[in-house]
């Protein structure tokens, strides 16, 4: 399990400190590291749930637009709760318009009643911020 964290964190390395440097800069998060993005990306497509635990948390941290379109089919296809609500969590954190409305349509097609409650809080919690 250890192995596991220090690889994933070994991927995501680059992806952390570009950020980290942008956030501190302007205050606010430009993730334009080509090949930070590419890691994080592979993270989201691996096989291995905790490789993929902690992609869609940093997606969802440092607001990853590219990573949109993964975590949206996390969420559809992923068998695994604790990685999709995960994987909700990080499309409220993104705001994405593209995410957002997935979020509406999905409170209303899914079958997994706690997935389904949660993104409805998420998002009738962001557009009550709207």
């Amino acid at each position: 399990m250890k192995a596991l964290i220090l690889l994933s964190l070994i991927i995501i390395y680059p992806a952390l400190t570009e950020a980290e440097i942008n956030n501190l800069q302007n205050g606010k998060n430009n993730f334009n590291n080509k090949y930070a993005i590419d890691n994080l990306i592979s993270c989201l497509t691996s096989e291995n749930q905790g490789v993929k635990r902690q992609g869609v948390y940093f997606a969802g941290l440092y607001k990853v637009d590219e990573s949109v379109d993964y975590l949206i089919d996390i969420i559809k296809n992923q068998n695994n709760d604790e990685v999709q609500k995960l994987a909700v969590l990080s499309l409220l954190r993104i705001d994405s318009p593209k995410g957002i409305k997935f979020l509406k349509k999905f409170t209303v097609e899914s079958d997994n009643t706690d997935l389904q409650k949660l993104s409805s809080f998420v998002y009738l919690d962001d557009a009550s911020m709207k």
